[in-house]
Formats: C-alpha cells, sequence, structure tokens
C-alpha cells in the first residue's frame, strides 16, 4: 500500500548479505509499483504542460515568470475522500487579483460591467500595490490603492455599513496622523455640522450618544439618558483655547456629585478650581461639609467681584467654628487721596470687645442716615467717662469727673421738646391799684410763708413780669397752682383764670395788650390746711423766645363755689426748650 501523498514512501534496502524474506521479495514489489503509481496520480499524464521538466514549470511559477494555463482543486468531502474535481482554467494571462465565476474559470478585474458584491481575499504581501475595486452599494465604480502606509483611494467611500462580525473593529492611525469625520462635509452656515451616534445594541436604538458641533462652532453631546465620564483614574476634560461652557437647557441644572455617596460623618466631595499648573497650590474648593454646610475655601484671598450687586437671601455666618481673632475689612476708594483705604471689624480675642476700626483718619467719621435703634449703647473709649443709654430707656452719662459740655448750644431736634420750668412765688407778684389779692404772711407751725388771699366775693388780681428764656421754643405753656385754704368744704371747687403777654424790644410796653388765650383750671378742695396741687391744660401764649413776659393771674369766683378766701402759694410755669443753654 502507497505512503503517498500522506506521507514520504518508505523501503527497506536489503544488502547482498540479507534473505528477502523481512518484506518478502514480492512485497517489496508491490509496494514500490504501489508508491510509483500514486506519485505519477499527482503529477498527472502531463506535468510538465509546456515546459521541458516539472521542474522548469515549478521554477517559472516561484520566480513570478508566468502562471499555469489551468489549475485544479479538489473538494474533501466530510468521509475524507477527494472528489468532485475543478478546473481552473484563464490563470496564465492574470496578473494581480481575479474575479472567478464559481465554475473554475478566472477573469481579471478590470472594469466595473460585472457589479460585483462579493469580497474577494488575496495572500501577496501588501507593500505591492494593487489596485482594487470597492464594495459600493452593489456598485464597484469606486478604486482605491492598498500600499504599506495604508488605504488611499481617489474619490469618496460611500458603504451602508463596516463591520467586523468576529472581534474589535479598530482605526488605528499611525502616531502623526489622526481619525477625522465630516472633514470634507459642507453644510449650510447656519446649520449644525454632522453628528457621530453611538448606540448601545441593536434592540435599543432609542438609547444613544451624539456628538456634534453647533452652528456656533460649540461641541456638544447628546444623550437619550445620563452621559458619564468614567475612567479608573483623573479625568482630564482639555479645552486649548478659549473657554469651555456648561450650558444646560432653560429648565435644566448642572449637578455635581449628586449620585456620590460618602460617610455621614464625612465632608462630601469637591470642586476644585485652579489658577494654572505651574501654580497648582493657588485653589478655591467648594464643597458641602459633615454637617450640611457650604463651604467656599481657598489658601489665598478669596474675592467677590461683581458688576453690580450680591445678594444673600439667608443667614451669613463668618468664622464659625473657626476659632481665632478673625477679622471682616472692608475696602473702598477715597475722594482724596485718590487711593484705597479701609474699615475693619473683629472680635478683639484679648478684650473681648467687638471693633470697628478705619485704617487710617482719611477716612472721616460713621455716617447713618436712617433711626437707630440700640437696646444700649455706651459711648466713650474711656471706662470711666461714657453715655449709657440701657434698656431701661434713661440716657445716662457717666463720669468719676466733670464733664465740659464745650459747644455752645445743643440743639433738641426731635417733636418732643426737653421741658423746663419758671417758678413764679406769691411774694413776686406785682398787685393792681384795685381788685388786687391781698398779700400776708402766715406763722407756720414748724416755718413761716407769704401767700396772695383771694376771698370769695369778687375776682382779686395780681401780675408778675419776667425775661422769657432764650430757648423757649413753642407756642403752649402749662401753669401749675400751689394753694391752700382754712375754711372749705366738702366737693367745693376753686378755679383760677391766667392770661399772658409778650412783649419784643421796641413793642408797646405801657399800653401793651395781652395776647394770649385765657385759661381756666379747677381744683376741688381736699382739706383746710392742706396743699392743694393742680396743672392747666395746655394753654396758647404769645411768648418768643427773648420777650418779656407777662402774666396775669385772678381767681374767677363766677366760676367756683368755695366759701371761703384761698391762699396762693406760688405758680409753675413749664415750657420746651430747643437747645442747651440761653
Amino acid at each position: 500500500m502507497a505512503n503517498y501523498p500522506g506521507s514520504l514512501p518508505s523501503f527497506t534496502n536489503p544488502s547482498s548479505t540479507d534473505n528477502l524474506d523481512d518484506p518478502s521479495h514480492s512485497t517489496q514489489h508491490i509496494n514500490i509499483n504501489d508508491e510509483v503509481l500514486a506519485i505519477a496520480t499527482e503529477l498527472g499524464t502531463d506535468p510538465a504542460g509546456a515546459y521541458d521538466t516539472v521542474a522548469d514549470r515549478l521554477d517559472a511559477m516561484g520566480s513570478g515568470g508566468g502562471a499555469p494555463t489551468d489549475a485544479k482543486y479538489y473538494v474533501s468531502e466530510a468521509n475524507g475522500d477527494l472528489s468532485a474535481e475543478i478546473v481552473l482554467t484563464g490563470l496564465s494571462t492574470l496578473n494581480g487579483l481575479a474575479k472567478g465565476d464559481g465554475a473554475g474559470a478566472f477573469s481579471a478585474i478590470t472594469d466595473n460591467s460585472s457589479n460585483w458584491d462579493t469580497a474577494y481575499s488575496h495572500s501577496q504581501d501588501n507593500t505591492q500595490a494593487h489596485t482594487d475595486y470597492l464594495l459600493n452599494n452593489d456598485d464597484d465604480t469606486t478604486s482605491g490603492t492598498i500600499t504599506a502606509a495604508g488605504f488611499t483611494t481617489a474619490g469618496n467611500v460611500d458603504c451602508n455599513e463596516i463591520y467586523n462580525t468576529g472581534a474589535d473593529l479598530k482605526i488605528q492611525p499611525d502616531v502623526g496622523g489622526d481619525v477625522v469625520l465630516f472633514g470634507d462635509t459642507d453644510v449650510g452656515n447656519g446649520d449644525n455640522g454632522k453628528s457621530l451616534y453611538i448606540y448601545r445594541k441593536a434592540e435599543e436604538g432609542d438609547q444613544y450618544l451624539r456628538q456634534y458641533l453647533d452652528d456656533a462652532g460649540t461641541i456638544r453631546f447628546v444623550g437619550t439618558d445620563d452621559i458619564y465620564f468614567m475612567q479608573n483614574d483623573t479625568i482630564p476634560i482639555v479645552l486649548g483655547y478659549g473657554e469651555v461652557y456648561l450650558n444646560p437647557y432653560a429648565d435644566g441644572d448642572v449637578t455635581c456629585f449628586g449620585s456620590t455617596d460618602v460617610g455621614d460623618d464625612e465632608d462630601g466631595k469637591s470642586l476644585y478650581v485652579y489658577r494654572k499648573a505651574e501654580e497648582g497650590d493657588d485653589y478655591m474648593r467648594i464643597y458641602v461639609n459633615q454637617w450640611r454646610e457650604a463651604g467656599l475655601y481657598s489658601n489665598q484671598a478669596i474675592s467677590l467681584n461683581s458688576g453690580n450687586y450680591v445678594t444673600v437671601g439667608t443667614d451669613i455666618y463668618f468664622f464659625d467654628g473657626n476659632p481665632g481673632n478673625k477679622v471682616f475689612r472692608q475696602h473702598g476708594y477715597l475722594t482724596a487721596p485718590d487711593d484705597d483705604k479701609y474699615i475693619q471689624w473683629q472680635i478683639n480675642d484679648t478684650t473681648d470687645n467687638f471693633e470697628l476700626t478705619r485704617e487710617t483718619a482719611d477716612i472721616g467719621y460713621f455716617d447713618i442716615q436712617m433711626p437707630v435703634k440700640i437696646d444700649q449703647i455706651i459711648i466713650g473709649h474711656d471706662a470711666n467717662v461714657y453715655l449709657d443709654m440701657s434698656a431701661d430707656g434713661n440716657a445716662d452719662l457717666v463720669a468719676d469727673t466733670n464733664i465740659d459740655l464745650n459747644s455752645p448750644t445743643i440743639t433738641f431736634a426731635n417733636a418732643t421738646k426737653p421741658q423746663k420750668s419758671i417758678y413764679l412765688a406769691a411774694g413776686g407778684a406785682t398787685l393792681p391799684t384795685a381788685d388786687y389779692a391781698e398779700l400776708q404772711d402766715f406763722a407756720g407751725t414748724n416755718f413761716t410763708y407769704r401767700v396772695l388771699a383771694f376771698d370769695k366775693d369778687s375776682d382779686e388780681k395780681c401780675y408778675w413780669t419776667f425775661p422769657i428764656p432764650d430757648n423757649f421754643t413753642g407756642s403752649t405753656v402749662t401753669f401749675t397752682y400751689y394753694w391752700t385754704t382754712d375754711d372749705g368744704g366738702a366737693g367745693e371747687t376753686v378755679r383760677w383764670a391766667v392770661d399772658t403777654g409778650g412783649y419784643a424790644n421796641d413793642e408797646a410796653w405801657k399800653t401793651g395788650a395781652l395776647g394770649g388765650t385765657l385759661q381756666t383750671t379747677d381744683d376741688t378742695w381736699i382739706a383746710n390746711g392742706d396743699l392743694h396741687v393742680v396743672t392747666s391744660a395746655a394753654m396758647t401764649c404769645d411768648w418768643t423766645a427773648g420777650d418779656m413776659g407777662v402774666v396775669y393771674l385772678y381767681r374767677d369766683v363766677s366760676g367756683d363755689d368755695l366759701g371761703a378766701d384761698v391762699y396762693l402759694i406760688g405758680v409753675k410755669i413749664e415750657y420746651s426748650i430747643g437747645t442747651l443753654g440761653e
């Protein structure tokens, strides 16, 4: 049985002294005959073909000197038998890629007349250039060249799909090259550029990531769901020039760390903003700490600069939980000199006082152009001399030495003015020539006193003259009457009447008339020998600061029913002042 072509023949060569019995002589002849027949079957009846020898023919094929005029191949069936011999014809005239008709006949690919769409392969080294036709929607009109440097084409490559059924599909330019998409695509000036769509899988074709350049030249990423940038370490987003914009739609937000889970006792993740790579230690940090407080931190100064103003809609805590003598400083420019100065306030950790200080005396005073309500205010730099406006409602000027008021006048601008008084004693009255009250002295148990006695039967009168103080203001005054009696009774009343006159320089004095509004005041008897005090309602007078004033007073017996003399001890006049000092 022949070994060839499965393996090379193997023969036993006997020596002259060997017996021809292993194998037998006849078996040796059978083996050589089988191997010769097997070799002849493989070579065929004309193995040399057009060449002198088979060796010449094989040499010509190996050196590229020509192709065989025909060839054969066999299809191996499932049982291992070789059958279905197919003769390949027409190869001797071909050079390069060829296409077959499915029955063994081949022809060169020289035109697009066949409109073929079957993929071909070849085993030649791609360092040799080949002209080929590409699959093009059943049209092979586009040609290209495969070289050691890659694939180039004279026109556009237009196809429905580029895919790899067995593994990854890779686009790998050389180190010095790039992958360019849509480089020669022409769109309108007002249109968005073409898009690169990335789908998850065919069954979920509605979930995709879209990347494109809009009509303003902005790079846009659009996803049907959330867009995540994920990497084992840092993810840099770098723009070689210009600015990086995060622009959500009008009803959207930019959310950082919205799905990040940290421990309950840990600070949240931080957003760091650095100045530049060379100064990487200068940064600003934005985060939410473990107490759910928003934090803004920098290893340098933090400056809030706005073209308009900064609005804060809730409470602001400065230096909360950060011990030490922290300072809040505000800068501003002065008109002269034209430079920057500041004020600052702090809680002094030495004195425990809240301090508001200025950089230099170029900054004037603290000007508050509105009412100020303070529960307690202490004015004065000396602990022993200060003005204490306390919660008890009183303003106390406290000093352990004399207090000098160097201002010539202290003015009171409020509607409610401070009050002062003038006391008119009975003994200082001027009595008319008729119908006058009688001046009397009484010896009391413990002291002597002088009174004006007004009887019960007629209106008896008296007068006082005095200068009106220079700080007098307003047009009304009140009169307080101090009186007593020895013979009054229960339920009885006495009525006092008063009028005023004010006279300035060069006014008629001797013949001058009273200009006030007559005012009466009633008082009820309490007990004989007791002091009775009653204050009138505010009455309108005609006094002006600096006038010579006149008071005209009498008992109006037509309006009282006390059946005895009454004794006037004195009268107090209360008036408003506009300033301290006359």
